[in-house]
Order: C-alpha cells, then structure tokens, then sequence
C-alpha cells in the first residue's frame, strides 16, 4: 500500500482495453512517421482496412477525403465516392459506423470487389439512415459478410463543400 508498481516487458495482447494515467501538461503527439490510411477514387486500388477478430474493432481515419468516384447514376445528380476495402475470412457480422467532421449528408454502402457493382442494399443495408445536417451523422449498419473481398463506398451526396476527415470503424461478432 502506498507504494510504486513497476511494469516491465509484459504484453497486453489479451486485453480488450487498458487505461493507463500520468500526471502531465504536455499533450500527446504523433509523429511523423505514422501514416494515415487515405481511401481512394477506385474500388482497384482502394486501401485495405483489417477486420478484427470477434468482439474487437477496426477502422481508418481518412484526413484527406476526396470523392473521385463519379457515382451520379446511382445519386440522381452530382455526387461523388471514396474506396476502401476489406477482406472478411471466414465470414462474420460486422457493425459499421461511418462519422465525418462536416454537415455533409454522406453513406456507406457494400460493394463487390474490385469491380465495385453495389450489392444489395436490401441483404447489406447500407449506412444511410439520417440525411443532411449536423443530426446527420453518424450513420450506422449491420452487415452479415460470407467470406470474401469487398468495397466499402463511402459516398457524399453533395456536390459542394466536403468533410476534411472522415472515419470508418468495424466492429466484428
């Protein structure tokens, strides 16, 4: 009691969170050498955000979204999409919640992989439930994967101002 509790060369792999406290004034910073994982205007290219194993999430901050995919077929008007993939082995229920930092009205649907055909957004509904606004966001869905590759499209429904960052996080069953 009273005493200090020295911690050394142990792995936490196991736990599922950890809150560690020190006394500071100085924030924290992440470096340079810490790249973020941008998605891209083409479900061929698009990066690869991991799926966790059940219980445990994943996701990508994208601090630089674009929307070069022309998806004003499927919009009715001018709008745009972001790519990203995910490779689901074997096939798991996944939680996806899509947030960004604007009022945008933005979604994320499922798409096939690499060619990025829209799958059905009656089995994969589609993050998409609230429209414009501050009220907006996030959107959130359930989607039960077979096991294979997929695009993620995160598409903004606007043509004019675009969020400067936007996040996708995956929580597996």
């Amino acid at each position: 009691p009273g005493g200090t509790l020295k911690i050394q060369n142990v792995a936490f792999a196991a736990l599922t969170s950890v809150s560690f406290g020190a006394p500071s004034t100085t924030g924290v910073t992440i470096g340079a050498g810490v790249t973020q994982l941008a998605g891209t205007a083409s479900a061929a290219t698009a990066p690869q955000v991991l799926i966790a194993d059940p219980g445990f999430s994943s996701g990508v901050v994208d601090a630089t979204p674009t929307f070069g995919i022309d998806l004003s077929g499927l919009c009715g008007g001018p709008c745009g999409g972001r790519a990203y993939k995910i490779v689901v082995s074997p096939g798991r229920t996944v939680d996806v919640t899509l947030n960004w930092n604007s009022n945008d009205d933005l979604g994320g649907y499922l798409a096939s992989s690499p060619g990025g055909s829209l799958l059905s957004t009656t089995t994969f509904p589609p993050a998409d439930n609230f429209g414009p606004g501050a009220t907006g966001h996030p959107e959130k869905s359930t989607w039960t994967l077979p096991a294979g590759t997929y695009t993620i499209l995160v598409i903004d429904f606007e043509a004019a101002a675009s969020p400067t960052q936007i996040s996708i996080t995956l929580t597996t069953h």
